[in-house]
């Protein structure tokens, strides 16, 4: 075959498997099924009627529901103010999302402005005419659902008095697999007693993802964990959390939560102001490049009774702004749990080992900068590292008075005295 016809016989392979490939894309696409909201107008009383009738008109396999930024209702009460122009949707009762691999998105990450006299982007609203609901969405027995790109709003501008107890409730009552669920480029907001509720009751692991959001003005907390032991895995990037009581209130067993980059500011009047709160069993907690400030309490709190199995915390500052008391505030079990490089606090009222209440005996296997501490015992022979050296681990220990390092190399603690 000359070099010729070989080019030509390549380039027609692969104009056909191009094809092939466009070909099934566009399978693809066409089986998945889109609804509008803006189509379900005409026989619904307002915006979140019109959404509800598009979500149940979704196949039992889900479906992609679109909520565009140009919503049907105006005048809604908000805290004493009227919406001047059109453009909200209006959520009088809970929406329910009962099927698997639904995705409800807006056109825009909503905003209304200061005065809460007009709207842009994809707004949902709960008015203050409407009596207290108990969550805007209700998503159960959803393996794989999502939202995105739009403004939950409990509709008022006060921090404690939303018309609504939950932004989002994602629970497992149907004994059905929530996995994963996906909340991105999303911002909600007063809601009065958790901007996002985790509680599923059938032990089902599940993977909660929340990206690219804002959680703010709510009293209890932004993300509250209950009664969910199904919801193995919570996982935050890139959050902002603000004007609310705690980030995270952990009150039932977890696997693993994974934060990162993560701006967390306190409302110096709100009623809970922990940043992270456990008050149960974890089995591990990683805490990565947080920026807080402004909390009364801690930054980490470990009820008693609770336990973290392992975890770490590192490139985090934290700024008690006059007013906050420790960092860690340990009153339960924390193991194996490494306070790494780059973390650095300052304004706070306690002060030894980086302010960790209750001194740092309360923990099993804790590292400071890549430092552990073992009492009076050589870890190669007792205390709680014993047993438990991890390759460059470095202990100190008090050696009869004379500290000493002891460093795990290969299998075998060799001792330094300093």
């Amino acid at each position: 075959m000359s070099l010729d016809s070989y080019i030509a016989s390549n380039r027609a392979r692969a104009e056909q498997a191009a094809n092939d490939a466009e070909a099934a894309a566009n399978s693809i696409s066409e089986s998945l099924v889109y609804k509008n909201a803006g189509n379900y107008l005409d026989n619904a009383s307002d915006g979140g009627e019109a959404i509800q009738d598009a979500i149940d008109d979704l196949p039992a396999k889900g479906g992609k529901i679109i909520i565009p930024a140009d919503g049907p209702d105006d005048g809604v009460d908000t805290n004493g103010k009227t919406l001047s122009e059109d453009g909200v949707w209006k959520i009088r009762k809970p929406i329910m999302v009962d099927k698997p691999g639904v995705t409800i998105e807006g056109e825009a990450h909503g905003t209304m402005d200061i005065n809460q006299d007009a709207s842009s982007g994809t707004v949902l609203l709960t008015p203050d005419s409407s009596a207290t609901i108990s969550k805007m969405f209700h998503f159960t027995s959803c393996g794989g659902c999502a939202m995105r790109d739009m403004r939950l709003d409990g509709g008022t501008g006060g921090i404690a008095n939303g018309n609504v107890n939950y932004g989002i409730e994602i629970d497992n009552e149907k004994s059905d697999a929530i996995f994963p669920f996906l909340l991105d480029n999303v911002y909600v907001a007063h809601q009065n007693l958790a901007n996002l509720r985790l509680n599923g009751v059938n032990g089902i692991p599940n993977i909660v993802k929340v990206s690219n959001s804002t959680l703010t003005d709510c009293s209890g907390a932004n993300i509250v964990v209950d009664e969910a032991a199904s919801f193995s895995r919570l996982q935050l990037n890139n959050i902002t959390s603000s004007l609310s009581g705690r980030l995270l209130d952990l009150q039932d067993e977890i696997s693993d939560v994974l934060v990162n980059n993560t701006l967390i500011s306190a409302n110096q009047n709100a009623t809970t102001v922990d940043a992270f709160r456990i008050n149960a069993n974890i089995d591990s907690l990683y805490l990565n490049n947080i920026y807080e400030a402004g909390y009364d309490n801690s930054f980490l709190k470990v009820e008693s009774g609770a336990t973290i199995e392992a975890g770490g915390i590192s490139n985090t500052y934290v700024t008690g702004m006059g007013r906050q008391n420790y960092f860690i505030d340990n009153q339960g079990s924390i193991k194996d749990f490494d306070l790494g490089s780059g973390i650095r606090v300052k304004n706070l009222t306690g002060s030894k080992y980086n302010n960790f209440k209750n001194d740092i005996n309360n923990t099993s296997r804790i590292t400071i900068g890549g430092l552990g501490y073992n009492g009076s015992n050589d870890p190669s022979s007792a205390g709680d590292w014993n047993g438990n050296g991890e390759e460059g681990v470095r202990v100190l220990w008090d050696n009869r008075g004379y500290p000493t390092i002891a460093e795990y190399v290969d299998g075998t603690w060799y001792n330094r005295t300093l």
